[in-house]
């Protein structure tokens, strides 16, 4: 069975979902120390792989997703500063 290149097929999709999805949790976990932001992270970061799945190039799919993965992070933890820096703000 021919895999299809020029997309991101169903069976490599899964195929990454299976072989990664601990790792890229890890380093979410790495970054905002919450298990539940973590896994929604990569589930989020999995969901946007799928969506522009028509766009992106099946070349390097894996360091993709640990950039996404990475910046979803960065951008989790500078809003949850951020909040946190306003609510205090509130308290004064």
């Amino acid at each position: 069975m021919a895999m299809d290149t020029t997309a991101l097929s169903h069976q490599m999709f899964d195929q990454l979902f299976r072989q990664n999805k601990r790792q890229l949790f890890i380093v979410a976990f790495s970054y905002v120390r919450d298990e539940d932001v973590a896994q929604d992270i990569v589930n989020d970061s999995f969901m946007s792989l799928w969506e522009r799945r028509e766009s992106i190039e099946p070349t390097n799919l894996k360091a993709y997703l640990f950039r996404v993965v990475k910046n979803n992070c960065l951008h989790s933890v500078s809003y949850t500063h951020l909040r946190a820096h306003e609510t205090s703000l509130h308290l004064v």
